[in-house]
């Protein structure tokens, strides 16, 4: 007997788990920028917090959700005298959708919900040192663990449908500096530039270019453009350029300077990363 069977597609699958805790910040916590290649998503359970997504710069309070995709550059701070309370999650997905938006909002009872799936997680994983690194599950919790994931893409689910629409973006003018200066950073990927020509570009001094990204990124701004650099590289390497041909065309001169900086960035060397 034939039977029609109607495919369902998960459109958000965790695959593993990096990052899961519930931590307060102090009121004067600031937290150095980060980018690396897993999804990551921020609740805000209760204060105001400050946060860098690529060239955006958002406030946001109790009640938001901030996620960040793979490789996107990302900070964080307490805002407002405010020591916010926020649960950290990130993963490797097996598939995600494509988002509209980095802000969403998440209703009182999802709110309880993520608090008690995070309190749940520490009788299920064991921690890297009492890290929030969960780095293997407990013995005989593996039917726990699998439960908790699916409850957590389903909290995911939830709170893809109430993109927040409101502009929370910060409007300062060292705000948009820092925008400023990520466009012509962005602009001039492709060849080489220092400190000086970037500053006159910007139409900044080099102390205040240098004032502005530390405030918003946390490190510093041609360390993070070289960073910006390798990214690019490691789309260009797994798309089949070489390396010889990757390191020029982002202008570099010296290929083993270029494998310097690549390893120094991502982990690997450039001939490993595209081997694998």
């Amino acid at each position: 007997m034939f039977v029609t069977r109607c495919e369902i597609k998960k459109m958000v699958q965790i695959k593993k788990l990096v990052t899961f805790t519930e931590t307060r910040f102090e009121a004067d916590h600031y937290f150095s920028g980060e980018a690396h290649d897993f999804w990551e998503i921020v609740f805000i359970l209760s204060g105001k917090a400050g946060i860098t997504a690529d060239k955006d710069v958002y406030l946001v309070q109790s009640g938001d959700v901030v996620i960040h995709k793979p490789m996107e550059f990302h900070s964080i701070w307490s805002e407002g005298g405010t020591a916010p309370e926020i649960v950290i999650l990130s993963f490797d997905a097996k598939s995600m959708p494509a988002l509209t938006g980095r802000i969403f909002t998440m209703t009182e009872q999802v709110m309880n919900s993520v608090r008690k799936i995070s309190h749940e997680a520490e009788q299920i994983f064991t921690y890297e040192k009492k890290t929030i690194e969960p780095v293997s599950i407990i013995k005989g919790k593996e039917m726990d663990a699998s439960y908790l994931v699916c409850r957590l893409e389903c909290l995911i689910h939830e709170i893809l449908s109430n993109l927040n629409d409101g502009d929370i973006r910060h409007h300062s003018i060292s705000a948009k500096n820092y925008s400023t200066i990520l466009s012509v950073l962005e602009n001039n990927l492709y060849r080489h530039m220092e400190l000086p020509e970037l500053a006159k570009l910007c139409k900044m001094s080099e102390s205040n270019v240098k004032k502005v990204f530390s405030k918003y990124a946390g490190c510093g701004v041609m360390y993070y453009f070289s960073s910006m650099k390798m990214k690019k590289a490691s789309e260009l390497l797994g798309n089949g350029m070489s390396v010889k041909e990757t390191a020029s065309a982002l202008g570099y001169s010296d290929q083993n300077y270029f494998s310097t900086v690549f390893k120094r960035v991502i982990g690997i060397s450039p001939s490993k990363y595209k081997a694998k």
